[in-house]
C-alpha cells in the first residue's frame, strides 16, 4: 500500500463544508483523486436522504457546540454507486474559540451496514415465526 493510502480517509473542511485537504485514501474509498474534490462540497456526494440529518446532527452541531460528532451516511462513489461512511468530525478552534476548520476521519462501513440490515431482517423473521406459532397454537383444538 502506498504512503498515505491507509483505510481511513482524512479530510479537512472549511466551516461551510468545502474540502480544503483530503488524503489519498479517497482514491480507494470513493474512487476520486484528491484534486478532484478540493474546494467542492461533500454534500454533493451525499445521498439526498442523508443530507438534512447529517447537517443537523453533525455539521451544524459541531459548529454550534464545538465538540466532535460521529455520523453514518451514504456517499456516491465516482462510479455512481453509493457506499456507507462513518465520519468522525472534530472541530478545529482558534484562540478566540471560533471554528476555523473541521477535521473528518472517515471509514467505509458498507459491509457493517449490510450485516446489520441482514441481522435485523433475520430478527424480524424470527419474530414473525414466533407470532405465527402463537396464532396456530391459539386455534389448535385441544383433545
Amino acid at each position: 500500500m502506498a504512503a498515505g493510502m491507509g483505510t481511513d480517509m482524512v479530510s479537512v473542511h472549511r466551516p461551510t463544508g468545502e474540502y480544503m485537504m483530503i488524503s489519498p485514501a479517497v482514491i480507494n474509498i470513493l474512487g476520486y483523486n484528491p484534486e478532484e474534490l478540493l474546494g467542492t462540497d461533500p454534500y454533493l456526494l451525499m445521498h439526498p436522504d442523508d443530507k438534512e440529518r447529517v447537517w443537523e446532527e453533525s455539521h451544524s452541531f459541531v459548529l454550534d457546540n464545538k465538540i466532535k460528532t460521529i455520523s453514518e451516511s451514504r456517499f456516491r462513489k465516482k462510479d455512481g454507486k453509493y457506499m456507507w461512511l462513518r465520519c468522525e468530525t472534530i472541530p478545529q478552534v482558534d484562540t478566540r474559540g471560533q471554528v476555523i476548520s473541521l477535521l473528518c476521519i472517515s471509514q467505509d462501513i458498507t459491509e457493517i451496514i449490510m450485516l446489520r440490515e441482514q441481522l435485523q431482517h433475520k430478527e424480524q423473521l424470527v419474530k414473525e415465526h414466533e407470532q405465527m406459532k402463537d396464532y396456530i397454537h391459539a386455534f389448535t383444538p385441544v383433545s
